[in-house]
């Protein structure tokens, strides 16, 4: 099985070059795909990229710099990844980092990859992948052949014929057309029981060798751990400060830059940046919960959905400026105002947990609630907080997450024995 993984690399930008960055960037973003400085078309491992310049700030009475932002999703190994990209479209990246402090890549590979991995970001404090174990090609090859079947049935009625046969002329016509190929690899799930188990054995251990009374002190010490942290928290609730001022005329502006590059596909992006409130108990607070989320993503919500959120394909949250601001990338299907609308409606509780640790969000309660539900000021906080990705591309723009998972199911039961319910439930899928 082939793991997809995240690449963030961030750089700060020599000011003197942010006009020609800037330009440079938009003759790359209107021709993503064929554009004689990194077409992407031609990366074979690459689902999702971005480049995204993050403007000069102030955060906590700080400068931060102006950082060109440059994220994939890929398969594989990154070593394989970087081999590609620089073998690809090295130059391109030359004529881009040239625009970047301390870069000294040029024409050569290994100071390339040196380059990268010296200003690459950790593994992200939460990353989703809502294609476990399906690369790039996979998801072509299956969209191809359910196209191919769909061409099939247009162009030859099947009437009354009983579903095996159906299935069984399916199987006859992509063997005749060298469509089937080869059994597709087994997709392997992390599950969330081996953690449980490591937990409940380790209890099991504590209360056979020191007794009950040791386990129940420890239960009673993180129970009044809980409490002062509860107690904090509420408090904290109470007096951190929300956005209030919803004048969507004072932002038509800043939206209207932001639509630009929305909604022209299937698919759409979004980036977004904002404060961590100040403190030691705010951000720890917050990798509790992007931890949680984290290893929920690679357990639970491995399915193709995250929560009950069905439309997003990749999306990772990352700590940057020695954790004083979280970014946020997301590759969604559908609108922006639908994507948020299932933020509030389907995932509330843990974007909530996120979010109510970070500056002017709407006010919470009991880390989890209200918040996100606050609609207006949610809307309102994310259009503030959000900010242009200069390019963005997709390796399969006409697919949403449920035609993905729908193709592969398809796929896979072209390799599987069935019986005559599961066969009605398979062409019911075309």
């Amino acid at each position: 099985m082939i793991n997809q993984n995240p690449l963030t690399v961030l750089t700060i930008v020599d000011e003197k070059k942010s006009g020609s960055l800037r330009l440079l960037l938009d003759k790359i973003y209107k021709d993503v795909e064929a554009n004689d400085v990194i077409p992407f078309v031609k990366f074979t491992r690459i689902h999702f990229a971005r480049f995204v310049i993050i403007e000069s700030s102030q955060v906590r009475g700080v400068s931060t710099p102006t950082y060109l932002a440059f994220s994939t999703n890929f398969d594989g190994e990154l070593r394989q990844h970087l081999d590609e990209l620089f073998t690809i479209a090295g130059k391109g990246f030359d004529q881009v980092y040239d625009h970047c402090t301390g870069y000294d890549g040029y024409g050569d590979m290994e100071r390339r990859i040196a380059f990268f991995e010296r200003n690459m970001l950790p593994f992200p404090n939460a990353f989703y992948n809502g294609h476990r174990g399906l690369s790039v090609s996979l998801i072509k090859i299956q969209n191809d052949v359910r196209n191919a079947i769909q061409d099939f049935l247009n162009n030859n009625p099947q009437g009354s014929l009983q579903p095996a046969q159906i299935r069984q002329n399916i199987l006859d016509h992509l063997n005749k057309t060298n469509m089937l190929g080869v059994a597709p690899p087994e997709i392997k799930l992390d599950s969330v029981w081996p953690t449980v188990l490591v937990v409940v054995l380790v209890a099991a251990l504590i209360w056979i060798i020191m007794g009950l009374k040791v386990l129940g002190s420890i239960i009673v010490l993180m129970l009044l751990i809980l409490l002062l942290l509860y107690t904090t928290l509420r408090r904290k609730e109470k007096r951190d400060p929300q956005i209030e001022d919803l004048d969507k005329k004072r932002i038509a502006g800043r939206i209207a830059v932001l639509q630009e590059r929305e909604n022209f596909n299937v698919q759409n992006q979004l980036t977004h940046i904002v404060p961590v409130k100040e403190g030691w108990f705010r951000l720890f607070m917050l990798k509790l919960v992007l931890g949680g989320i984290n290893f929920l993503a690679r357990t639970v919500y491995n399915k193709g959905k995250l929560g009950n959120i069905p439309t997003i394909h990749f999306a990772r949250w990352v700590l940057i400026d020695d954790n004083k601001r979280l970014l946020f990338f997301s590759n969604f299907d559908g609108s922006w105002e639908s994507y948020l609308g299932d933020f509030i409606d389907k995932a509330a509780v843990g974007l909530t947990g996120v979010w109510s640790n970070t500056l002017l969000f709407p006010r919470t309660k009991n880390l989890v609630q209200k918040g996100a539900t606050d609609e207006e000021r949610f809307k309102y906080w994310t259009r503030m907080n959000q900010i242009p990705t200069q390019v963005w591309y997709s390796a399969y723009k006409s697919l949403a997450v449920v035609n993905v998972s729908n193709n592969n199911e398809i796929y896979q039961g072209l390799f599987r024995n069935m019986n005559q319910e599961e066969t009605i439930a398979w062409l019911r899928r075309l």
